[in-house]
């Protein structure tokens, strides 16, 4: 008679329990971490860096002639770095750089914090101003309101182009 006390497992069957277990791990720290922070610590998926990555993001909107992309789109360097194809480093990598005008990056710290905010940090205490015929009413802007928005611009850490929101739209 042969003894039947423990049952064999197959090396396929190993196999699939190892693979099972790699793909509930990764499951666990993509859903944890976040799917880029993940694919960006184990590096498998996307090749070189994310600096070569926006370089041939740049040099598309290059061939392209699209100012609009090339000057207006941010792209995340790294956590709270943005930058776009006029950044130094980026620019050293186009083939065909296109110009910029006007202020791309001032464009995109006000959208990002709110335009309402920018304007009332900038703003003097003023009383409110009743409506004409001609003119909307405008509400009182406060000490308090101009310090709130301040803080929110300064309390933004993330960089564009290497600068703050504070530092580019002259906030203190």
């Amino acid at each position: 008679m042969v003894n039947k006390k423990g049952q064999e497992m197959s090396v396929s069957t190993i196999v699939l329990i190892v693979i099972g277990i790699i793909v509930l791990v990764m499951l666990i720290l993509g859903f944890s971490m976040g799917w880029q922070n993940l694919w960006g610590k184990i590096n498998i998926f996307g090749g070189g860096s994310n600096l070569d990555t926006i370089i041939n993001s740049c040099n598309i909107a290059a061939t392209s002639d699209s100012t609009a992309s090339y000057c207006n789109d941010f792209k995340m360097l790294s956590k709270g770095v943005y930058v776009n194809c006029d950044y130094a480093d980026v620019k050293a990598g186009v083939t065909k750089p296109l110009s910029c005008t006007g202020e791309p990056d001032k464009v995109k710290c006000t959208s990002v914090i709110g335009e309402a905010v920018v304007n009332t940090a900038k703003a003097s205490v003023t009383a409110a101003v009743p409506a004409t015929a001609t003119e909307p009413a405008k509400p009182a802007i406060t000490q308090e309101m101009i310090t709130a928005a301040k803080k929110k611009i300064t309390d933004n850490k993330d960089t564009y182009n290497g600068r703050t929101c504070a530092a580019i739209l002259g906030v203190q």
